[in-house]
């Protein structure tokens, strides 16, 4: 019972401490800055009219990702997006008041339907942010007030360089004024490592066929005759295994399954983060170009220490047992403070580690001004 006490009592004295200071790295509120002009640069935003901003970000092993909110007693616009600009979720909302009853009065008029306004105004937001030297896609019309009622929704395959991708991107676009509501989309940045490799294949479709048929074996097998079900014919059949592709870059042969296993086995992610890094937009932007809510919602993360600082005061109290674990995600989360209290930045970080048992989970929740650690997590097989 005294080494589970022990234990117990060292958590509690390593929680409410103050981590060792540590080399800072670009400001948070910098950081905040630079990405809410880009991102109002891209989409050509007028914010003027919230009263209210707040970003936050989320890191992982591939590329940060920012939320930015504003808001105003009528509604309020989200948008996720990298620290370049490019924009990964949007959703504009309006806060209607449920009409009166009517009184005698004639029933309202539903929005005239008109398929080709709608796929234009869409087609004009996509333009904005697309990346047009390697992006495109083309729209499909979903939803319409005509067929379902609602609002006009559309989806799209991006292409990279004209080539198929596994990306994809959706719009809404509200009937009664033609104006994006919603859009969402997918990227490489924060789903591989890497960026898009020359659209000119080094190795020929013939190289990679040839590659691929030495994977595939048959059996023979009587099956129902496609003709006449009450009779059988014999036929060659794929036998189901490994899954392999050819890389048309290096003209190797993959074999996916066996990657994928590798995967699992070795835990998601781990060591992941070494090799990949994100930088912010170099661009030097004018704080005066932003409203005064949002410089307002910018201040609220002046001293917030980075992920790397805060990983690196972890690592520096051995207690915390970090040896031999990777940060795989770092989330920073406001609370907003009163008149007694002022607003705080906490920053949840996860760090894994893989052994032959499995996977290693290790949570830390640090205040990110501060620098003290208030909790601690830890899951193991």
């Amino acid at each position: 019972m005294k080494k589970p006490l022990a234990l117990l009592l060292s958590a509690a004295l390593l929680c409410g401490t103050a981590l060792p200071a540590m080399a800072e790295s670009e400001n948070a509120d910098a950081r905040l800055t630079q990405v809410t002009q880009a991102v109002k640069s891209t989409l050509d935003l007028d914010t003027t009219a919230y009263t209210s901003f707040q970003g936050l970000c989320q890191e992982d092993a591939l590329s940060p990702v920012w939320s930015l909110v504003w808001s105003r007693d009528t509604g309020s616009l989200n948008i996720d997006t990298l620290e370049d600009g490019t924009i990964l979720y949007y959703a504009r909302s309006v806060y209607v008041e449920e009409p009166e009853p009517l009184a005698g009065g004639s029933l309202p008029a539903f929005p005239a339907v008109d398929n080709d306004a709608a796929t234009a105004a869409a087609q004009a937001f996509l333009d904005k942010v697309l990346d047009e030297d390697v992006e495109s896609a083309e729209l499909k019309l979903t939803r319409s007030p005509d067929l379902s009622g609602g609002d006009y929704r559309f989806t799209a395959d991006i292409l990279l360089n004209g080539l198929p991708s596994p990306l994809s991107l959706s719009i809404t676009v509200r009937a009664e004024d033609m104006e994006v509501i919603r859009f969402s989309r997918n990227v490489l940045a924060n789903s591989c490592l890497g960026g898009i490799p020359s659209a000119t294949p080094s190795t020929t479709q013939a190289q990679a066929t040839a590659l691929l048929r030495d994977t595939l074996d048959l059996r023979l097998e009587y099956v129902p005759s496609e003709d006449d079900p009450t009779h059988a014919v014999l036929r060659y059949l794929p036998e189901y295994g490994h899954d392999f592709y050819a890389d048309a870059s290096t003209g190797e042969l993959i074999d996916l399954t066996e990657l994928e296993n590798g995967m699992f086995e070795n835990g998601l992610g781990a060591g992941a983060a070494a090799d990949s890094t994100e930088s912010a937009p170099s661009a030097s932007l004018d704080r005066g170009e932003l409203t005064e809510a949002e410089q307002a919602g910018i201040q609220k993360l002046e001293g917030v220490q980075s992920k790397e600082a805060l990983d690196a005061g972890l690592r520096s109290v051995k207690e915390y047992g970090l040896t031999g674990y990777e940060l795989v995600s770092a989330s920073y989360t406001l609370l907003e403070g009163n008149e007694e209290t002022e607003d705080r930045v906490i920053c949840t970080l996860q760090y894994s580690s893989s052994s032959e048992d499995g996977a290693w989970r290790r949570t830390f929740t640090v205040d990110a001004k501060a620098g003290v650690v208030e909790g601690i997590y830890s899951q193991g097989p």
